[in-house]
């Protein structure tokens, strides 16, 4: 979402422009990611550590859906 459609949305609510520019966005959870790679979570957990269990192409693809969700390692 970006300022101005947060401002938008939250004008009402008595939030100052101020706090827009302190605005996160969570990171997503492994539930997400896999939920958008058609995969289950512990299939995502395994291919984020770089498990051998998994085919190479598996762990690429899942790298991938997570990077373009913005997923970042701690």
């Amino acid at each position: 979402m970006n300022r101005d459609n947060w401002l938008a949305t939250h004008r009402r609510s008595g939030l100052c422009e101020a706090d827009a520019g302190l605005m996160k966005t969570k990171p997503p959870s492994l539930a997400t990611i896999a939920a958008a790679a058609r995969v289950s979570v512990s299939t995502v957990s395994r291919a984020l550590r770089g498990s051998p269990a998994l085919p190479d192409r598996t762990i690429r693809r899942i790298q991938r859906v997570a990077s373009r969700l913005g997923y970042r390692q701690n």
